[in-house]
């Protein structure tokens, strides 16, 4: 239940925070006096949070119902489980990708709502590079997730694929035999390779970033980007265990069986012979890709988390005289936020290592 539990508190956490936004941002009349956003803005990023975390909850309850009903229907004398993720997917892919996530709600919630002047209600992670028009304090550009244009789109599709097709693979492990014909080795080392490539996008936006606006990072499309790949990857988490919890129920998924006599069933503490053996058989080039995509999301996670820290009070170079910054770029670096930001990955990837040890 673990990932379904945890998709359940990010939607909790972002939706309180952004009551308490809404709240905190209107006046005594009930009237909001800080957004200026259009319409078309403001109503698609709606529609993208009334889809992404509905579908989400909807989703995580199906997933634990189903591993309820078939926990509940094994014999007394066997107690199966789901076969769990692989460490190279837990670590390469779960752990950075969660990290990235966590970053970006506290980029966009206090203590970035006040510096950034963001709105978590419409994913406004405030002005670009901190610059506003002087007469009425409305943003020149914004960092707005989820704008109704196509690469909008693919920023989320990315971040969905990247933890259903490990689910996906996943089922492919949990049904290999002795007798595994050869094109399914085939189909899951595809599947898990191309998990791992849906994760390119984050190294792509994040170098991006560091070369187009490594002095103004934390103001940057970095934040907006990501959300949008970041988002996807909460709702990808839900459909992805909800898919193999389905497939489980419905009798195809082979580690799960209703005797004790199964040579596939996976036990409490135990694993799954035949699928670690064809894990472990996985040839060097796929291992080494899924370990190459996995270093360098890990290492764009760390360095954003670094890089917003460092810039957390820059503004670009105002170029014309009815603009201003919103910041103090005289405050220098922020340190606090820098380390703070960084432990984010450090204590996910204690607490992941204790759920290994101690499952």
């Amino acid at each position: 239940w673990s990932p379904a539990l945890l998709c359940l508190l990010c939607i909790i956490l972002w939706a309180t925070a952004e009551v308490a936004a809404f709240l905190l941002s209107n006046d005594s009349d009930g009237n909001n006096d800080d957004r200026n956003n259009d319409i078309t803005t403001t109503s698609s990023v709606s529609m993208a949070i009334r889809v992404i975390f509905p579908v989400s909850i909807l989703c995580c309850i199906g997933s634990m119902y189903l591993l309820s009903r078939i926990a509940a229907s094994t014999t007394t004398t066997t107690s199966t489980k789901l076969l769990p993720l692989s460490k190279s997917v837990t670590w390469w892919i779960f752990v950075p990708s969660w990290s990235l996530f966590w970053i970006l709600f506290l980029r966009l919630v206090p203590p970035g709502q006040e510096q950034f002047q963001t709105y978590p209600p419409d994913l406004d992670f405030g002005p670009k590079y901190g610059i506003v028009y002087s007469n009425d304090q409305t943003p020149e550009e914004t960092n707005v997730a989820f704008d109704p244009e196509f690469n909008t789109v693919t920023h989320c599709l990315q971040g969905v694929l990247a933890p259903v097709l490990a689910y996906v693979g996943n089922v492919i492990l949990s049904k290999t035999t002795t007798s595994t014909p050869k094109y399914q080795c085939y189909t899951y080392w595809l599947v898990s390779t191309a998990a791992s490539a849906m994760t390119i996008y984050p190294t792509y936006n994040f170098v991006k970033r560091v070369v187009k606006s490594h002095e103004t990072f934390a103001t940057s499309s970095f934040s907006n980007n990501g959300a949008e790949w970041a988002l996807g990857f909460l709702l990808g988490v839900a459909v992805g265990q909800f898919v193999q919890a389905a497939v489980v129920a419905s009798g195809c998924g082979s580690c799960w069986s209703r005797t004790a006599t199964t040579t596939t069933s996976l036990l409490p503490g135990e694993s799954n012979a035949e699928s670690k053996s064809l894990h472990d058989s996985t040839p060097r080039l796929v291992s080494f890709l899924q370990w190459l995509l996995g270093s360098l999301l890990v290492l764009s996670v760390i360095g954003s988390a670094i890089l917003f820290g460092y810039t957390w009070n820059n503004c670009k170079e105002i170029a014309e005289e009815a603009t201003e910054c919103i910041l103090d770029p005289s405050k220098g670096p922020e340190a606090s936020i820098m380390i703070g930001f960084a432990l984010v990955p450090f204590i996910l990837s204690v607490g992941t290592f204790c759920c290994m040890q101690f499952p």
